[in-house]
Order: C-alpha cells, then structure tokens, then sequence
C-alpha cells in the first residue's frame, strides 16, 4: 500500500494581510433576509457584522486566498 502525500489548506502560506477591507462580502440585511429575520430590527446588526467578519477571515485563512481586493489599487 503506498502511502500519498496530503495537502493541509489550513497550513500558513506566506501570505500577509496588507490592509483590510473596505467592505464585506455580505451585508447583515442579506444575512437577515437569508435567516428570514426583521430587516428593521437592529439589536443584532452589530453581532451579524462580527460574524460576517470572522465568516471572511476563516475562510481567507483556510484557502489561503482573499475574498476580497481593494479595487482601486488593481490595474
């Protein structure tokens, strides 16, 4: 049986955030709208955001690719 090598995503790739941001992928009414919850109702929004974040950078950890550019500074 031969054994394969395996590839760990979650492993550091040498990649450095530079700046963060300017803005999510998502918004909290889209998470709201998806959870069917009371898009008038703010009590939430503010935890819906540190979510959406922690969601974000989670994944840009695991891939190793960032979800997001800056647009401006692209060619």
């Amino acid at each position: 049986m031969a054994l394969r090598h395996t590839i760990n995503y979650s492993q550091y790739r040498g990649h450095t955030l530079v700046a963060a941001p300017l803005a999510e992928p998502v918004s909290a009414l889209d998470v709201k709208n998806q959870l069917e919850l009371d898009a008038d109702d703010t009590a939430k929004n503010a935890q819906i955001e540190l979510y959406i974040t922690a969601s974000r950078e989670m994944v840009e950890e695991y891939t190793g690719l960032a979800l997001i550019t800056d647009l401006e500074d692209d060619p």
